[in-house]
């Protein structure tokens, strides 16, 4: 249907999810023309004052 758009919540650091996401977007539209990931954290502090859990949590979500 022209128009018709999907938002949903995936965490992009999970690939299943992220597949499972693709799947679901290409059986819904019969295909994927543009699809915008707007995912993004930041942790401020300095590098040593970064846990370990935290500095995995950008690097899952930022790249």
């Amino acid at each position: 249907m022209p128009g018709d758009v999907v938002l949903s919540d995936v965490d992009v650091g999970d690939r299943n999810a992220v597949a499972k996401f693709a799947k679901s977007a290409v059986e819904h539209f019969s295909g994927v023309d543009i699809l915008i990931n707007c995912a993004g954290i930041a942790h401020s502090g300095t590098v040593a004052s970064t846990s370990d859990d935290d500095f995995e949590a950008v690097m899952r979500a930022d790249y």
